[in-house]
């Protein structure tokens, strides 16, 4: 697959130097049909302008700064063209660079939205789309929006595999409600079947909209990555514990022939998890001290035939004084 070509959407370098570097980079792929708005939703958000045509046979990919929560994240974003999806509908290139997927469709177009969920029954069954319980609405409201994506995902019923992308089924050009073919509560239940969010959005009528659209899907990024990443830590720390009868002076106890195995005593968990808890690393705990002995000096009784003759006269003469 040829790169794509690259347009930097960053602001300014006065914004930039206000902004400082980027502490997250989140990298989300806009998928769908032709003509369902995928860069007309992109560009929107990118520049809060609505732009009606467009190039369909190109993939273009945009890199955005934005400041998100208190943290300074860049954002990249590719639109993919309708011919890159086709055959395995979505490029392995694709699947493995993107983090997030916004799978775009037109509630007037009901071939759209068979694109879309197909792209998403392909996502889920290779992998690569988030396999998590979705909301049970699309509210427009910019605070339910901030609501939702606030609130942790529970894992769908089920389904015990680990989410590895955020995906939204977006239902796009909802100011068209006279031309609308796609029932909306079948597009609810189909992200409800294959475990996704849904939203409708109009890319011509807010960008207040759109903003918050693809915010949720970089919230849900970050959220899922800073997880893994404390899962990560967790494992790296009980990965570096002793194990029982490694090496010499370990000072854990050995297992007999036969019995369970003792990786770790409760000290070294202990230890392990508070410095994974307080997040960063304590002093050392001083080792006990080692009391050297010595041997006792004991004075070992004279047996002798010849010594206990001479004490036991010693004590009949006592014996008699005392008597007289």
């Amino acid at each position: 697959m040829r790169p794509p070509p690259t347009v930097d959407m960053c602001p300014d370098l006065d914004t930039l130097a206000e902004l400082g570097a980027a502490d997250e980079t989140v990298r989300i792929a806009v998928l769908g049909m032709q003509g369902v708005g995928k860069s007309a939703i992109t560009v929107r958000y990118l520049t809060h302008r609505f732009i009606g045509e467009y190039k369909s046979n190109t993939d273009m990919m945009y890199h955005q700064v934005i400041k998100l929560d208190g943290s300074t994240i860049k954002v990249d974003i590719i639109d993919v063209s309708t011919s890159v999806q086709s055959g395995a509908l979505v490029h392995n290139n694709i699947r493995s660079w993107a983090e997030g997927f916004l799978l775009v469709y037109a509630v007037t177009e009901p071939d759209s939205f068979e694109h879309a969920r197909h792209l998403l029954e392909e996502l889920r069954r290779t992998g690569a789309g988030l396999r998590t319980a979705p909301v049970r609405d699309g509210s427009k409201s910019p605070a339910g929006r901030r609501k939702r994506a606030a609130t942790p995902q529970r894992p769908a019923s089920g389904d015990t595999g680990e989410p590895t992308a955020p995906t939204i089924l977006v239902g796009n050009k909802t100011d068209l409600i006279h031309l609308t073919k796609v029932d909306s509560t079948l597009a609810l239940e189909t992200a409800l079947r294959l475990g996704c969010q849904r939203e409708e959005v109009s890319a011509s009528d807010s960008s207040e909209e759109i903003s918050a659209l693809f915010h949720t899907v970089i919230r849900q990024c970050l959220a899922l990555k800073r997880r893994r990443s404390g899962m990560d830590a967790l494992r790296s720390a009980f990965s570096s514990l002793p194990r029982a009868g490694r090496g010499q002076g370990s000072g854990l106890h050995t297992p007999q022939p036969g019995a369970p195995a003792r990786k770790f005593s409760v000290f070294d968990v202990g230890r392990k998890l508070g410095n994974f808890i307080s997040g960063g690393s304590r002093p050392p705990t001083p080792a006990p001290n080692k009391f050297t002995t010595s041997p006792l000096k004991t004075s070992v009784p004279d047996l002798s035939k010849a010594s206990l003759s001479e004490k036991l006269d010693t004590l009949k003469k006592t014996v008699k004084k005392v008597s007289v």
